[in-house]
């Protein structure tokens, strides 16, 4: 403990951390110092994610998006169907209050097919959700750290909400592309493809408890780390509205849908949701390896646990006393106070009966450990994007990951007048209406997150701000120059991942260029097009990638051992390769 001390007093002296970090870091070491070890290992670290959501290719977009208060709703694509004629066919008379509306991301039609090694005819007969998985899979798992080939046959689980989709596309008359037609919208191989493609040992499964599915699979894949089934996973969830099947039954099911396509979540006004789509993982080990292994830290999950509402008055019935008993589960299962917890993101759907329930179910559960009253900001990222069904929850992890790693307690869209049925005078929490700082309460910033399905599968999980990550007051300063290497399936791949390369350093001039070019040369699996680039500072490294001042060229077939020879007959000298020596640990 002594040596964890020290170690933090130097990194505050040195200004690598604040006395805020300091003091959460001590906090949280003293509170678990006489713990058994069994119960810290109970942590999951996040250290990796990626996204595209509604008006969101990436993360980084989409964390603008909810603090600058955006949302990203819009009139049915007519790329996708047209609703009247969809009507006409069901023999559906449209109506006034129909919602016409939802969160829709673009270029689900678009697919590197060679990328993934995926035939023309298997590609065309593929369900663009397994498309949008892997796409999702292999970014996140490079954000994380890591390439295909470093975790070529490793035991990484997959675990994916999901359902088998509305994809019609593969048959022909003569049945000639049956395997492919099957595989490709068979709802299983939303997670077999993943596996199959990285080599991937650990399981692979698939849940669809609608929409809880993808907080429900990462609920598991936390199990199954902590179970040692699995040394890393990949967990989220995948939703597209491909027909209009799904959308129009969902419209005639009175005060389910917002008819004119605004979320009022938590407010007087909320008539209903509105349908979104969308795609997101998180890449996570247990936190013990990953602070081992060096891996960034962006959250912890403390804990996580499921349920079911059993018999109510019907099928798609909230019952409040589940949702009550699944926080209370999930307080137990992260060993922490309520009183401890300053965010939750709700499941929010924005209806006039099920926020109520929500809420008054989550006051009854924090009530068993504190009086205090409006001290937890209440949330969600529905009002942003939608209600993206199976990838719903994935939505709330990665928004609240956001929110911990930002510091920020982000607004929540068209809060004016509260829902009079919610009391929230007399309860922990307030409407986060604003953005904000998120203070730390007792030393820690903790969110709850709830996801609760069309069915009654209840789940709801706690994530805690990432511990300080201390670094070594006594690391080599980077070398004078450092060597950048990129790659690519082709020029005009190369040449898109460069110019993303440069408008992300010009905006983050702070990151060591050290830690750049070791990422980006150790953790990208390596392709035939390439580019190097010598460079001694990041804006140098962005400016020589916007303007392709680089070295190119296509790759070797096979890898090749590289060898440094030293002349001899006297040609040494004193201090030769010392900055080779001090630097290079080969060395």
């Amino acid at each position: 403990m002594q040596q964890k001390v020290d170690k933090i007093l130097k990194g505050l002296e040195s200004g690598q951390i604040t006395p805020e970090e300091a003091y959460s870091y001590i906090y949280e070491n003293e509170k678990y110092k006489d713990t058994d070890k069994s119960e810290n290992n109970k942590d999951i670290a996040i250290i990796g994610f990626a996204c595209r959501f509604p008006d969101a290719e990436s993360s980084d977009k989409l964390w603008l998006n909810i603090i600058k208060g955006s949302a990203a709703i819009k009139n049915i694509p007519e790329d996708r169907w047209k609703l009247d004629e969809e009507l006409k066919k069901r023999g559906v008379k449209p109506f006034a209050s129909m919602c016409r509306y939802g969160g829709f991301i673009d270029g689900v039609d678009l697919f590197d097919a060679n990328f993934f090694e995926i035939t023309e005819e298997e590609a065309v007969a593929m369900d663009p959700q397994h498309r949008l998985l892997l796409e999702a899979v292999m970014e996140g798992i490079e954000y994380s750290g890591y390439s295909r080939e470093g975790l070529w046959g490793s035991r990484t689980g997959i675990f994916i909400g999901a359902r088998g989709g509305d994809y019609k596309q593969g048959f022909d008359n003569n049945y000639q592309n049956a395997r492919a037609a099957l595989t490709g919208t068979l709802g299983n191989f939303n997670s077999a493809r993943i596996s199959n493609f990285f080599n991937f040992k650990g399981p692979s499964l698939v849940f669809d408890t609608a929409c809880s599915s993808s907080l429900v699979s990462t609920h598991y894949a936390c199990k199954s780390i902590l179970n040692h089934e699995c040394d890393m996973a990949v967990a989220g969830g995948v939703h597209l509205c491909i027909n209009a099947d799904t959308f129009i039954s969902l419209n005639l099911m009175p005060r389910s849908l917002a008819s004119n396509g605004v979320s009022y979540t938590f407010d007087k006004r909320a008539d209903g949701f509105v349908p979104g789509e969308g795609v997101g993982v998180v890449i996570l080990k247990s936190l013990t390896k990953a602070v081992e292994d060096g891996d960034t830290v962006y959250a912890v999950i403390k804990g996580s646990a499921v349920n079911n509402d059993g018999n109510t008055i019907g099928v798609t019935t909230p019952d409040l006393d589940a949702q009550q008993e699944v926080v209370e589960m999930a307080l137990k299962a992260a060993s922490v106070d309520a009183a401890t917890i300053s965010y939750i993101e709700a499941h929010g759907t924005g209806t006039m009966i099920g926020d109520p329930i929500e809420i008054r179910a989550i006051d009854k559960a924090f009530k068993k450990y504190t009086d205090n009253k409006s001290f937890c900001a209440l949330g969600t990222v529905k009002p942003n994007i939608g209600h993206l069904d199976t990838a719903a929850g994935i939505a709330s992890i990665i928004k609240v990951v956001l929110s911990l790693y930002n510091k920020k307690i982000p607004p929540t869209l068209n809060i004016e007048m509260p829902n009079p049925r919610i009391n929230f005078v007399d309860s922990p929490f307030y409407p986060a209406a604003y953005l904000s700082d998120w203070n730390p309460v007792g030393g820690v910033r903790r969110a709850g997150i709830s996801s609760f399905g069309f069915g009654g599968t209840n789940c709801h999980m706690i994530l805690e701000e990432a511990p300080a990550q201390v670094k070594s007051t006594e690391e080599f300063e980077d070398r004078k120059e450092q060597l950048f290497l990129l790659s690519a399936k082709s020029q005009e791949a190369l040449k898109k991942l460069a110019e993303n390369y440069s408008v992300y350093l010009s905006k983050n001039t702070q990151l060591k260029l050290g830690d750049i070019c070791f990422t980006a040369g150790t953790s990208r699996t390596s392709f035939k097009n390439r580019l190097a680039v010598l460079c001694s500072s990041t804006s140098e490294l962005s400016q020589k990638l916007g303007s392709m001042e680089v070295l190119t060229g296509d790759g070797l077939a096979a890898s090749h051992k590289v060898a440094f020879m030293f002349t001899g007959q006297g040609a040494q000298y004193s201090g030769m390769a010392l900055e080779l020596y001090e630097n290079q640990p080969i060395f």
